[in-house]
């Protein structure tokens, strides 16, 4: 009896060891996969940092795109506003000389358009076209901030081509309208000159109204690109911050 006993308890005892040898084979396995899990949340959390990173960057972008539009706002006012009445009168006769319907009262409005695009309010005050003009002019030379360029582990993100496009496009843009605005002020001091000496061609003064009609549309036509690139940006921070929210989700 007493050997039968010591028979089963050595089965018992292998049967022990074969279950805590399995123990140990899961609890290796478990601590393998925890680890694993670690990893990945550490890669998880590196990504969300770069996110987060590139959204602040482009937001930042945002914030300069709506400065320069205000500026081109007031460059806009600045140039609808330089006229006297005897432009307008000599306007009025090129018009009258040529027999055609072509609108040149005024120049795009470009506040309705922003009012549109949800990028200005109503009752916002504008600056005075001088401050903005300067203001305008001051931003052709300035150089690129240090947080436009920013690393995160062993991802570096510098500017992308979109980026660096965009800022290439919101320069054209500036220019143009600066050359616009002096473009129109010498027109302004062409048709005072010919109306005052009253040497009036009416085929020199058609091909200044159709010269006037194109500065017109050109204006409008960077206004335009100015918005649609304010779209794209806004664009790209909805997609970052969604991405941002999803990963912030799975974590």
């Amino acid at each position: 009896k007493l050997r039968s006993m010591i028979l089963d308890s050595q089965s018992k005892m292998t049967l022990l060891k074969q279950q805590h040898e399995k123990i140990l084979r899961e609890k290796q396995a478990t601590e393998d996969a925890l680890a694993e899990e670690r990893q990945q949340m550490k890669i998880v959390g590196l990504e969300k940092e770069q996110i987060n990173l590139e959204l602040k960057r482009m937001k930042l972008r945002e914030k300069r795109a709506t400065e320069f539009i205000k500026c081109l706002r007031g460059l806009v006012s600045h140039v609808k506003n330089d006229s006297d009445d005897s432009r307008t009168m000599a306007i009025d006769q090129v018009i009258e000389m040529i027999g055609s319907d072509i609108d040149l009262g005024d120049l795009v409005d470009i506040d309705i358009l922003l009012q549109n695009e949800g990028f200005i309010s109503k009752d916002e005050a504008s600056l005075a076209p001088d401050d903005l003009f300067n203001k305008l002019l001051g931003s052709e030379s300035s150089e690129v901030s240090p947080t436009d360029v920013f690393s995160a582990g062993e991802g570096i993100i510098g500017d992308s081509n979109g980026v660096r496009i965009l800022r290439r496009d919101m320069r054209k843009i500036a220019k143009a309208n600066v050359e616009l605005q002096v473009s129109l002020k010498k027109e302004r001091e062409f048709v005072k000159s010919i109306v005052k000496a009253g040497d009036i061609n009416t085929d020199k003064l058609a091909n200044e109204a159709v010269a006037m009609r194109r500065s017109r549309d050109k204006m409008t036509n960077c206004a335009l690109s100015a918005v649609n690139k304010l779209n794209e940006i806004k664009s790209t921070n909805k997609m970052l911050t969604k991405q941002s929210k999803l990963i912030t989700k799975h974590n």
